[in-house]
């Protein structure tokens, strides 16, 4: 991760399960970050190495301790 303007932009590898991305095996994530209202929201693209691209919209917050 790494910091662009405001908000935070990375890529890692993983799984996310939904059905859509255990069934193309997109484990490459690129993600997107911003936080507002006390929250990180943004975005992740879940790809695998050839033509699919799956987005999906998160929010993160932190637990309490």
């Amino acid at each position: 991760m790494h910091l662009e303007g405001v908000g935070f932009t990375g890529a890692s590898t993983g799984v996310i399960e939904s059905p859509d991305a255990l069934r193309t095996g997109a484990k490459t994530l690129s993600l997107k970050l911003i936080p507002h209202e006390g929250m990180l929201v943004g975005r992740i693209l879940a790809t695998d190495s050839k033509t699919v691209m799956l987005p999906y919209v998160l929010s993160l917050n932190r637990a309490p301790a």
